[in-house]
């Protein structure tokens, strides 16, 4: 697998993280911000985004180790954006 794959798949990924982490409720409120109404299909569609490179690595030629490197990966940014406020996620573009 190549490297500009992985980083694609990262970047939809961790792009999708950011989508579900601006509009997560809990942490909405918790930052006494309003709720953002979203379809269920908005959210699901942002699961997909999340988890749909995942599969295209995993079949890819590489075998796992893309896979590996994108579990990885996509674990810190979830966590680097769970560590900012939804306006700074909002206002950072995914990798930032």
């Amino acid at each position: 697998m190549s490297i500009l794959a992985i980083v694609a798949a990262v970047a939809a990924s961790t792009a999708a993280l950011a989508y579900l982490a601006v509009g997560d409720a809990k942490r909405r409120r918790v930052f006494g911000l309003p709720p953002l109404e979203r379809k269920a299909w908005q959210t699901w569609l942002a699961i997909a985004g999340v988890l749909a490179p995942a599969v295209l690595l995993l079949y890819g030629n590489g075998g796992g180790a893309g896979f590996t490197v994108w579990c990885g990966t996509v674990s810190v940014a979830g966590w680097a954006l769970a560590a900012t406020s939804p306006a700074q996620a909002a206002a950072q573009p995914p990798g930032k």
